[in-house]
């Protein structure tokens, strides 16, 4: 929905008279908003998702505003490219007893590559139980993320900004799916033969330069997990004047945003992230 100038006036009238309650509401709950409390932030923190590899530096891990973007709570990991450095999934969940022999995978990450350069460079990858690739995900700086499974390829075009990514990947069925940004899904049908043991996000064979920043990344084997919901950046599953209080906390140093503060996903918290909750709530953005 497109807003005209008097409406952005109106709209931006708004936000300053809620920065101000917000303002207000920060002082009665007396935080500070010049001793913000910083987040740990280690690579300890993607072991939840398997063994971290080849990325032992906790500088690779931090907070929005310390040369780090994440895209929701507090701590976002940053991969330098150039040399490998990589998390890997060697346990997607659910478990079983037979995880090798399960014909289903799926994953979903969210990744910032504006910094990232280089042609075809391999950013996740799964392996069979032999540690050979069964399909790999490419990004090249001309803004075009390419998936690679089988002999076969498909690719789509993006924008600047935070991207998600989501993958399912059935040897039964001959299936590989693929969403970007929450687009519709993509189908291809390539003849499957191998199962997925494990998968590397990150900087996989040491091509391109520059920086990626990755985050909430989801490695499973059932339930295609879905996009966070933009925008809801005190996590309660809803847009409201609740999330606008939460940015203003963040944006003046009281408190990190438990949620998706980025509502622009531009990597930056700020006002616009404000301007964008009420776009959203008037019906104007997704």
């Amino acid at each position: 929905m497109k807003i005209t100038n008097s409406r952005r006036v109106n709209r931006i009238g708004q936000i300053a008279k809620y920065m101000m309650i917000g303002g207000a509401a920060a002082a009665f709950m007396g935080l500070s908003i010049n001793a913000q409390a910083q987040p740990t932030c280690t690579v300890a923190n993607w072991e939840k998702v398997g063994s971290v590899f080849n990325l032992n530096s906790d500088d690779h891990t931090g907070t929005q505003g310390s040369s780090n973007r994440r895209y929701a709570g507090p701590c976002g990991l940053r991969v330098p490219f150039g040399g490998e450095a990589w998390v890997e999934n060697s346990s997607p969940d659910p478990e079983s007893t037979s995880s090798l022999n399960e014909p289903v995978y799926i994953a979903r990450f969210y990744g910032f590559f504006d910094d990232l350069v280089g042609t075809a460079v391999p950013i996740f990858e799964a392996y069979d139980s032999g540690d050979l690739p069964v399909f790999t995900v490419f990004y090249s700086d001309d803004g075009t993320i390419t998936f690679e499974v089988a002999g076969d390829s498909s690719s789509v075009s993006v924008g600047s900004g935070w991207h998600s990514i989501e993958m399912r990947y059935d040897v039964n069925g001959d299936e590989f799916i693929y969403t970007v940004n929450g687009a519709d899904d993509t189908i291809l049908n390539p003849a499957l033969t191998e199962n997925v043991a494990a998968v590397r996000l990150g900087d996989i064979d040491g091509a391109g330069s520059g920086t990626a920043d990755f985050d909430d990344f989801d490695s499973r084997r059932s339930s295609r997990p879905g996009r966070l919901l933009v925008g809801d950046a005190n996590d309660d599953g809803a847009i409201n004047i609740f999330d606008v209080l939460a940015i203003f906390q963040e944006s003046a140093g009281a408190s990190f945003a438990p949620g998706q503060p980025d509502c622009n996903e531009d990597g930056v918290i700020n006002i616009f992230d404000v301007l964008c909750i009420f776009e959203i709530s008037a019906g104007g953005g997704s």
